[in-house]
């Protein structure tokens, strides 16, 4: 046997090990030398190679929605408050507002006036994103200027101090007290977020009006407003008003001296918003859309009702249009009683029979003093039969307005950032504080 032959076929095997070995060796060795460049790849991957996976932010706060909408929608009973005992209703209306967390489910807020709408918004309503300039932790309700004003409206005391400024809106225990959060939202870069703490009690004379009631005395119907009214016979008839602008109109002036004045429910609020009317009216000028339907009646008297055949040199009418003149003049009922206190038209109470116009008649009376136009056969036929009454309703219902007017009716004052009844609201409790900065 050839023994170099014989030493290859033995050693072959082993060097293929040792270079396997060696190209190990050196991998390893490459990869030490490598460590270094990864570390440094690891520590700035960020930097060089950003992720792609979104951030996740934490959920924002979201608080309760009670807005104008949700008052007494479809299926619920029309009138603001349901005072009865299946309706969510307590019965044990405050005189004070009671300092608490969440305030606004008292008996002196929003739980109480708003009662069977907010007993089904607080189990079926929406929720909203809480702004972030608002206070974390703490709870808050998401309504609207209009039903703020609403609850305002709704709670004035009759002949209480009352106080109107930009911030503070306070009605004897009636009050509303605005804070707007100047904090900009890094979000939408937004700032006057308004929050507003309010409270008052429900007086007798405000626990039956109608959403569609507020809504429209809110927009500058009169504080005699109601749907229907009802003559102390129990005769009931339709306010004469389609629109706020057109209560220059004399028929409303008629429905105010013909309504049962003793009924509660029927009295007019004793805060009031006039359509049209400009901030700060001179003295005795306020509400003027309403003083020009006192006119309106004059003008109707005079121009229409006098000059017939039928009724001239009739001292009533003559009176009427005397104390009506008066009355548009003098901007004050004081002196009128004495125009008229010989005449057939003494006052409201001394008339009994003023109560017992038809419903048709009520119509008529109404209708003749809203249309200024001259009147046909039927209609002087018909007011020929209810003259005094008719007379007296202009005469006192007059009187009753400009004496509103003067003495006993507030306007309604409304801050700027509450002029759109739009404008987003968030209820805040008694102790919870807005940052200013």
């Amino acid at each position: 046997m050839d023994l170099n032959t014989s030493a290859k076929s033995v050693s072959g095997p082993q060097w293929d090990k040792i270079g396997a070995v060696g190209t190990w060796v050196g991998i390893f060795i490459s990869l030490v030398a490598l460590v270094p460049v990864i570390a440094y790849l690891w520590r700035n991957a960020k930097s060089l190679f950003p992720d792609q996976t979104p951030t996740e932010h934490p959920k924002p706060e979201t608080c309760p929605r009670f807005k104008w909408i949700d008052v007494q929608k479809n299926g619920l009973d029309p009138r603001i408050h349901v005072c009865t005992p299946n309706g969510f209703c307590r019965h044990d209306h405050a005189v004070t507002h009671v300092q608490e967390i969440s305030c606004w489910e008292g008996t002196t807020s929003f739980a109480s006036l708003f009662n069977q709408a907010w007993a089904l918004a607080r189990t079926t309503g929406k929720r909203v994103d809480k702004p972030e300039v608002l206070p974390s932790g703490h709870s808050f309700i998401c309504t609207d200027a209009r039903t703020v004003l609403s609850f305002l409206m709704c709670t004035v005391p009759k002949g209480k101090p009352w106080e109107a400024q930009s911030k503070t809106l306070n009605y004897g225990q009636a009050c509303v007290s605005l804070i707007t959060s100047p904090v900009k939202s890094s979000k939408t870069g937004e700032t006057g977020i308004i929050t507003a703490h309010v409270h008052g009690i429900i007086p007798d004379r405000q626990k039956r009006l109608l959403k569609s009631e507020v809504q429209r005395m809110l927009d500058g119907y009169p504080p005699w407003y109601r749907e229907v009214l009802t003559t102390r016979a129990g005769v009931e008839f339709d306010f004469p008003l389609d629109s706020a602008d057109k209560a220059y109109r004399g028929g409303w002036i008629i429905a105010v001296g013909l309504r049962n004045a003793k009924d509660v429910r029927l009295e007019p609020l004793p805060v009031y918003r006039c359509y049209g009317e400009k901030p700060n009216p001179d003295w005795r000028q306020n509400g003027l859309l309403w003083r020009r339907a006192v006119y309106r009646c004059y003008e109707v008297l005079e121009r229409f009702i006098l000059p017939l055949p039928k009724f001239q040199h009739d001292i009533n009418i003559e009176l009427a249009i005397k104390s009506l003149k008066y009355l548009w003049e003098e901007k004050t009922g004081s002196g009128m009683e004495s125009i008229v206190c010989r005449s057939q038209l003494r006052g409201p109470d001394d008339l009994p029979d003023r109560g017992h116009l038809t419903g048709g008649q009520c119509f008529l009376a109404m209708r003749i003093f809203n249309e200024f136009r001259e009147l046909s056969d039927e209609e002087v036929e018909g007011l020929g039969k209810i003259l005094v009454p008719v007379l007296t309703a202009v005469v006192w219902g007059a009187f009753e307005v400009i004496q509103y007017l003067k003495d006993t009716g507030k306007e309604l004052y409304i801050p700027e950032n509450l002029g759109d009844f739009d404008t987003e609201v968030f209820l805040r409790d008694c102790f919870t504080d807005i940052p200013l900065e």
